[in-house]
């Protein structure tokens, strides 16, 4: 023993002091990872968190003590595009980052952090969305949340960065709340405000969204919290929030005193027996021209919506209206088994009612199968001959939703420019030193028809099944109108109108198949005064959010996505 006492002392006096320092950093580094090691662990192990035993006080004043993290309803996880789930974050085409940042305050802190890097002309956001038990009669909450940027520029009269509220009564009633921040800060700051509901009122819903509009600039958010202030003993947040409740979901229907439908007749004849397939699309009447190019490669029937602004609707239309709407419509010669609807609304009191109007028309079809596509797109010429060649070699298609894989023009075409009429030419357009046509919308949100698989299409001569499910992915199709799920009515104007009813058909089982030798081709025009408002407006935005994830709570009942779900949000 004596022995090695004396070489430790020998060892030590041979150690200099750039060693001692060494060895000193080497150990504070070791230590620091330990601890950050079991802050992570303890931060990701949920079920730990949210349902160990809670050290709660003895009664004080009637209010019982609860840790502040048991009670967020505010989750960090980030909801998975290929799921039709409704926990956490939702994101839409905006990219957000998500990233675990350690904070040195008393000890250390490590926290999800999410970023974006701001537009200067369309928001930036990511959405949340927290359905309440009704027993427990929440009034009040407090939120709060943590802001950070980084150069951020205004290009906007009242840009913002923050987070925006929109809570649901339980009357129905929505009031809006913000929690905005200067951009100014260069340093974490952090915001707070309660709300608290009118009397005889309590909190049903809260949709969250995290948002960056009107700035360049990078924008960072933490330690996000919404905490319920009970009058009574509190519980867990996995206990508040209404994921997997077993009641049905209230549908809201669409306030029909605010349109009027009527019915044109059209003097082109009965439908031809040999016909399979009716082209659907709406319009706005003002754009009724854009169908005399749209239709040039159409020469089956259409099923038509038109959409006319009235000062009145128990007015009907007007006679100027009636003319021009016949005048057009003797110009488009639609074929024998056509039908026209029209969609009457207060004009400038009713948003588009897109959806509205595809069921009106989906409901005239006369044929098996509808081609369902906007106004603006043009079905290839021999879409209607392969489409018929294709379902001869088919048994069953009540569940299969045919494809047509959406292209479109970079720029105006000029008067010279023949339509593709084969595969081959429209590669030609695409794959040019200088494209005229590119896959649609790939440049503003790539997910909305990614899982098409524009590459694969390219060198296939079969048609191909989808891969998988994405919430963002909108294809235009050929359905079978026999049992099929209508669009949902509460989407109007701009946004989610078309992607919810993929959903639908995902959750209801359709399979996904994609054409391999037709396609759909949109063609330029102005954009519209409801798309520009959409992009631009926070509010608007917000309450078409909320109505997504009403929709999607509606569909995990309908068709039972839950049991996986459920199990899940115990873990909360």
């Amino acid at each position: 023993m004596d022995y090695l006492w004396y070489q430790i002392e020998k060892n030590i006096r041979k150690t200099n002091s750039f060693q001692i320092i060494l060895v000193s950093i080497t150990v504070h580094c070791l230590v620091s990872i330990v601890m950050i090691y079991v802050h992570l662990c303890w931060y990701f192990d949920v079920d730990f968190r949210k349902f160990e035993p809670l050290n709660v006080a003895s009664k004080q004043g009637g209010i019982s003590l609860l840790r502040h993290q048991d009670l967020n309803l505010v989750s960090s996880e980030v909801i998975d595009e290929e799921e039709i789930a409704l926990i956490g974050w939702w994101k839409d085409h905006n990219k957000y980052d998500v990233n675990i940042v350690c904070f040195q305050q008393k000890g250390i802190a490590c926290e999800k952090v999410f970023s974006t890097e701001c537009k200067s002309d369309s928001i930036r956001a990511m959405y949340q969305y927290i359905p309440l038990k009704e027993h427990l009669k929440i009034r009040e909450i407090d939120v709060a949340l943590k802001a950070n940027a980084q150069h951020l520029q205004e290009y906007v009269s009242e840009p913002t960065f923050g987070l925006f509220l929109l809570i649901t009564l339980n009357t129905g009633v929505i009031e809006y709340i913000k929690v905005e921040f200067p951009s100014t800060i260069e340093e974490w700051t952090k915001r707070s405000i309660k709300y608290r509901s009118p009397e005889n009122t309590q909190i049903s819903k809260i949709t969250l969204m995290l948002l960056c509009y009107g700035y360049s600039g990078t924008v960072f958010f933490t330690e996000i919290s919404i905490t319920p202030v009970f009058e009574s003993n509190p519980t867990l947040a996995a206990e508040i929030i209404d994921h997997c409740g077993d009641k049905s979901y209230p549908v809201v229907p669409i306030d029909e005193e605010k349109y009027r439908i009527e019915y044109i007749q059209l003097p082109n004849g009965a439908i031809e027996h040999t016909q399979i397939l009716t082209l659907v699309t709406q319009v706005s009447m003002d754009r009724m021209s854009i169908l005399e190019k749209t239709l040039q490669t159409w020469s089956g029937p259409v099923s038509l919506a038109v959409y006319v602004p009235v000062k009145a609707v128990n007015a009907g239309l007007l006679e100027w209206q009636k003319l021009y709407l016949n005048k057009k419509l003797k110009t488009l010669n639609l074929a024998p088994g056509s039908n026209v609807v029209v969609v009457i609304g207060v004009e400038g009191d009713s948003d588009y009612p897109i959806n509205k109007m595809r069921n009106a028309a989906i409901k005239q079809v006369k044929t098996k199968y509808s081609l369902i596509l906007d106004a603006d797109f043009q079905p290839s010429p021999d879409l209607k001959k392969y489409f018929s060649f294709l379902i001869s070699k088919m048994n069953d298609t009540k569940k299969v939703a045919f494809v047509v894989p959406a292209f479109e023009y970079m720029e105006q075409p000029k008067k010279e420019d023949e339509i593709p009429k084969k595969k081959e030419e429209l590669m030609q357009l695409i794959m040019r030193d200088d494209p005229l046509v590119q896959p649609f919308r790939i440049s503003e949100s790539v997910d909305s028809h990614k899982l098409t698989n524009y590459w694969k299409w390219y060198i296939s001569n079969r048609p191909y099944y989808v891969f998988g499910y994405s919430d963002k992915y909108e294809p235009y199709l050929i359905l079978e109108n026999q049992h099929l799920p209508l669009f949902d009515e509460q989407f109007t104007g701009y946004g989610m109108n078309k992607v919810t009813h993929t959903t639908e058909l995902f959750a209801a089982g359709y399979k996904f198949l994609v054409f391999s030798n037709a396609w759909t081709i949109h063609l330029p025009h102005k954009s519209s005064s409801y798309s520009q408002d959409f992009l631009q407006n926070p509010q608007q935005k917000l309450r078409n959010r909320h109505q997504r994830f009403q929709f999607i709570h509606g569909i995990i009942q309908k068709y039972k996505i839950k049991k996986k779900r459920c199990s899940q949000a115990k873990n909360y």
